[in-house]
C-alpha cells in the first residue's frame, strides 16, 4: 500500500511539474510575441529582424485565441440547447461557427450603437471568455487524446500529414501584409473607417462598405490592435473549418474515407486557397452556407427541430455576410418544402409550414440590422445594389440618387470638355475603343468555360483555378440516387445559374465548392471500392486525385512563397514597406506615407487601393468614380471643381488612368454586357471621367511623384 501511495505521489508531482512547465513555456511565448508586436507597432513599415518574427507569432496567437473563444462560446450555447454530436469534428465546426457569429453580432451591435472602441470590444471577448471558461477543458481533452491515439493506419497518417502541410503553407502565406486588391479597396479599408468613426458609419466613397458585412466585424479587434495579418489568418481558419465540416458531414452520412478525401481535396482548387489566405469573406460565406445545409440535412434525417433552428440561424449569418447567399438559402428552403410536404397528413404539413415560417423569422432577425441600417442611412435596404450610389456624400445633405437629371448635367459638362479639348477627347476615345476590342467573349452559362479557360472569368487575379475533380460530380448517379447528394447538386446548379446571370466572376461561385468537393470525393471513393476487387491499382485512385489537385495547388502556393519574396518577410529579413513596394499599387502610397504632411488629404482617382494610406483620403472604389462624378455635378468648370476640392481639405490627388483601360477590357461584370448602353458604348462612363479629369490635371495639378507602374501623385494648386 505504501508503495502505491508513493507511486501516486510521484505521478502527481510529475503531473504538477509538467503543468508548471507548460504554463511557463506558454507565458514565455506570449511575452515574446507581445514584446515583438510592441516593437513593430512603434514603426510597422520599417521594422525587421527578430521583432518582426515575434510579431508574426503575435498574429498567430491572436487568431488562435479568437478561435478558442469562438469554440468555447458556441459550445456553451449549444450545450444549453441539448445538442449531441456524431464526432468531435462536427462539434468543433458547429460550435466555432456559432460562437464566431455570436461575437460578430455583438461587435455589430456595438458599432450600431456608436460604441465601437477597444474597451467595448475587449469587454465582449472578456465576457465571452468568462461565460464559457469551463468549455476549454474540452479542447484540452481532445488535444491529449489526439496525441495518445493509435496512428497505425498508414493511409490515415498520410491524409493527416498532407493536410498539415497544406495548412502550414496557407498559414505562412497569410502572415504577409494584406495586399490583395479587394482587401485594400474595401474589406479592410471599410473596417478601418468604422474603427476611426467608432460606429457603423455610412461610407459614401467606399460603396462596398455599406453592404452586408457581418464577417468583417471579426476583423475589427485585429485592426484595433494593429494585427492585420490576424484578419487573414481568421480567413484561413474558416477555410479549415469548412474542410473539417466536409469531413464531419461525410463521416456522419457516408464514411470516414470519403471525409478524409473531401477535407483535403477542398484545397485542390487554387481559388479556395488564394482567397483563404486573404481577408476576403467568400470562403467564410461558403462555410456558413454549407453548415446551414448540413444542419438542415440532419433535421430532415432525424426530425430534431433544434437542428432546423440551427440551420435558420446559420442561413441568416450567411446572408448577413454577403447578400448573394440569398440564392442558396432560397434553394435550401425549396428542398425543405419538398422534403417535408410531399408526404404526411394535412396536420403534419401545417406543422412543417409553421416551422418554415419560424425558420424565416429567425433568419430575418439575424439579417435585419443590415437592411434597416441602409434604409436609415440611404432610404433603401439594399444599397447600393438597387439604385446605385447616392449623389449626396454626407449625412447632412438630402438623399438623392443618380438619375436622368444628373446624367444630363454630367453629359453637359462632358460636351463642354470635348469642345475645349477635341483632340484629347478623340485620343481617349481611341484608346478605350482599342481596349474594348480586346475584351474577350464570355459565355458564363456554359459552365465548362470555367474549367477550360479559368482566367477568362477572373478579374485580374492569377491562380484562381477551379477544382478539376468537379468534372466527376455527375457520375454520383451511377452509385445510387442518394437524396442528400441530389439536393446538394440541385442547390449548386441553381446557385450557379442565378449567380452567373448577375455576375460572371468565378470567385462569386465559391459557395458551391464545398458541396461539389463532397460529391466528387464520394465518386472517387465509390469508384475505388468498385474497382478494388478487380484491379490492384484502384487503391491509388484517391492519392492520384489528390496529387493532381491539392498537390499541384500546394506546389503553386510554395512557388509563390519563394517567387514573391514572402519567405523573406516572414523570416524578418524584409521590412513591411519593402515587401509592399513589390505590389503594383503601393509605391505612390509609400511616398505619401513617408513625405506628405500629417494633415494632407488625398483624393484618389483611378487608384483604388487605399487601406495602406496613412493620411485622410477620399476613396475611388468603383469603375464609375462616383466621388469624381459628385464633384462634376457641383462644379460647372474645372476651376469650380478645384475650389470644391480645396473646400473639402484635399491637398493631393493620387491618379492612375490605367483603371479605365482595365475596366474597358473586362467589360461589365453582369451577363448582360452589351457593346452599347443606349446610344453610347459601354465604356462611356470611363471616357467621360477620364477626359474631365485630364482637364483638371492640365490646369490645377502639379506632379510630385510617379512610380514605375504609371500611378502619379499630384499636388492640388
Amino acid at each position: 500500500m505504501s508503495n502505491q501511495t508513493e507511486t501516486g505521489k510521484l505521478e502527481s508531482g510529475v503531473s504538477k511539474s509538467r503543468t508548471w512547465l507548460y504554463a511557463g513555456v506558454s507565458l514565455a511565448v506570449f511575452a515574446a510575441a507581445i514584446y515583438g508586436h510592441v516593437k513593430v507597432a512603434a514603426d510597422p513599415d520599417h521594422t525587421a529582424g527578430t521583432a518582426l518574427i515575434m510579431d508574426h507569432l503575435f498574429n498567430l496567437l491572436v487568431a488562435a485565441v479568437m478561435f478558442a473563444i469562438f469554440f468555447s462560446t458556441g459550445r456553451r450555447l449549444l450545450t444549453l440547447f441539448g445538442f449531441d454530436w456524431d464526432s468531435f469534428a462536427e462539434e468543433f465546426v458547429f460550435c466555432t461557427a456559432v460562437g464566431a457569429a455570436i461575437i460578430a453580432c455583438l461587435i455589430l451591435a456595438a458599432a450600431l450603437a456608436g460604441l465601437l472602441n477597444r474597451y467595448v470590444v475587449a469587454t465582449i471577448f472578456l465576457a465571452a471568455l468568462i461565460a464559457s471558461w469551463t468549455q476549454f477543458s474540452r479542447l484540452a481533452a481532445v488535444a491529449r487524446s489526439s496525441i495518445a491515439r493509435d496512428y497505425s493506419r498508414p493511409i490515415e497518417v498520410a491524409y493527416i500529414i498532407g493536410f498539415a502541410l497544406m495548412v502550414l503553407v496557407m498559414l505562412l502565406r497569410a502572415l504577409t501584409p494584406p495586399h490583395a486588391v479587394d482587401e485594400a479597396i474595401y474589406h479592410l479599408a471599410s473596417v478601418e473607417r468604422f474603427i476611426q468613426a467608432r460606429s457603423l458609419t455610412p461610407l459614401y466613397d467606399i460603396a462596398q462598405g455599406n453592404t452586408h458585412m457581418l464577417a468583417h466585424m471579426l476583423d475589427v479587434p485585429c485592426l484595433m490592435i494593429g494585427a492585420d495579418s490576424a484578419a487573414k489568418l481568421l480567413s484561413v481558419g474558416f477555410a479549415l473549418l469548412t474542410a473539417m465540416a466536409l469531413y464531419a458531414y461525410a463521416r456522419r452520412f457516408f464514411d470516414e474515407r470519403t471525409g478524409y478525401l473531401a477535407a483535403l481535396a477542398f484545397f485542390g482548387a487554387g481559388m479556395v486557397v488564394e482567397v483563404a489566405v486573404t481577408a476576403r469573406i467568400d470562403i467564410t460565406l461558403a462555410g456558413a452556407l454549407f453548415l446551414a445545409t448540413y444542419a438542415m440535412t440532419v433535421y430532415l434525417e432525424r426530425r430534431s427541430v433544434k437542428w432546423l433552428w440551427l440551420s435558420a440561424f446559420l442561413s441568416g449569418v450567411a446572408i448577413a455576410i454577403k447578400l448573394t447567399a440569398l440564392i442558396w438559402v432560397g434553394a435550401l428552403g425549396l428542398a425543405y418544402l419538398v422534403q417535408t410536404l410531399r408526404n404526411g397528413s394535412a396536420r403534419q404539413r401545417l406543422r412543417h409550414l409553421a416551422r418554415g415560417v419560424c425558420y424565416f423569422l429567425i433568419l430575418f432577425a439575424v439579417v435585419s440590422p443590415w437592411p434597416v441600417k441602409n434604409y436609415v442611412y440611404f432610404r433603401h435596404p439594399f444599397y447600393p445594389f438597387a439604385n446605385g450610389e447616392t449623389v449626396n456624400d454626407r449625412p447632412s445633405e438630402p438623399i438623392s440618387y443618380f438619375g436622368p437629371r444628373e446624367e444630363e448635367r454630367l453629359e453637359q459638362y462632358f460636351q463642354r470638355a470635348q469642345a475645349r479639348n477635341p483632340r484629347l477627347s478623340e485620343r481617349i476615345g481611341e484608346i478605350l475603343g482599342q481596349a474594348a476590342a480586346l475584351r474577350p467573349e464570355r459565355h458564363p452559362l456554359q459552365f465548362w468555360g470555367y474549367f477550360t479557360n479559368p482566367t477568362l472569368y477572373n478579374v485580374g487575379e492569377p491562380f484562381h483555378t477551379p477544382n478539376y475533380l468537379f468534372v466527376l460530380c455527375p457520375l454520383f448517379l451511377l452509385f445510387g440516387r442518394d437524396r442528400k447528394l441530389i439536393w446538394l447538386s440541385i442547390c449548386s446548379a441553381v446557385f450557379f445559374g442565378l449567380m452567373v446571370w448577375s455576375a460572371w466572376t468565378a470567385r462569386y461561385l465559391l459557395p458551391i465548392f464545398p458541396p461539389l468537393t463532397l460529391i466528387a470525393s464520394y465518386v472517387v471513393i465509390k469508384t475505388t471500392e468498385w474497382l478494388e476487387p478487380k484491379f490492384a491499382f484502384a487503391k491509388a485512385l484517391p492519392v492520384l486525385a489528390l496529387l493532381l489537385t491539392t498537390g499541384l495547388t500546394g506546389y503553386s502556393e510554395v512557388s509563390q512563397l519563394v517567387r514573391n519574396r514572402e519567405l523573406n518577410y516572414i523570416n524578418g529579413s524584409l521590412r513591411r514597406a519593402d515587401y509592399m513596394n513589390l505590389v503594383f499599387y503601393y509605391p505612390c502610397i509609400r511616398y505619401v506615407n513617408e513625405n506628405a504632411s500629417a494633415d494632407a488629404k488625398i483624393f484618389m482617382m483611378g487608384s483604388q487601393m487605399g487601406y495602406d494610406l496613412q493620411r485622410s483620403y477620399v476613396a475611388d472604389t468603383t469603375w464609375e468614380s462616383t466621388p469624381w462624378r459628385r464633384l462634376l455635378l457641383k462644379g460647372e468648370t474645372p476651376q469650380a471643381v478645384r475650389d470644391l476640392m480645396k473646400a473639402q481639405g484635399i491637398t493631393h490627388v493620387l491618379y492612375s488612368p490605367d483603371l479605365y483601360v482595365f475596366a474597358t477590357i473586362n467589360g461589365k461584370l453582369g451577363i448582360a454586357s452589351h457593346e452599347v448602353v443606349g446610344t453610347h458604348p459601354y465604356y462611356y462612363e470611363q471616357w467621360r471621367n477620364w477626359l474631365t479629369f485630364e482637364e483638371l490635371k492640365a490646369n490645377y495639378l502639379e506632379p510630385v511623384y510617379q512610380d514605375r507602374h504609371g500611378s502619379t501623385l499630384f499636388l492640388l494648386k
